[in-house]
């Protein structure tokens, strides 16, 4: 063994903790567009947040694109298309 056990076994927790809030990380970086849809009742909540899934398998390609999807329909909006969009009062 090289040196300290100690700081071997430190070392590899550290390394274990560190790669598990990156992946975590990541994975809750995906669904911001999904939860800006959300908040803002899109109409399209559920395409959003199904393809920030598949964003994660294109490493975020879709991502910028699903962010301005996101934020395309205005907040008080309601309905499917633009052009038929009901404004609330």
């Amino acid at each position: 063994m090289i040196g300290d056990p100690f700081l071997n076994y430190f070392a590899l927790g550290l390394l274990i903790f560190v790669v598990t809030v990156i992946f975590y990380g990541i994975i809750a970086i995906h669904d911001i567009p999904a939860r800006i849809a959300e908040k803002r009742h899109h109409p399209h909540v559920d395409a959003i947040h199904a393809a920030g899934w598949v964003s994660l398998f294109t490493l975020h390609v879709l991502w910028p694109f699903l962010w301005i999807w996101a934020m395309h329909i205005a907040r008080n909006a309601v309905g499917a298309f633009p052009g038929k969009m009901v404004l609330r009062q």
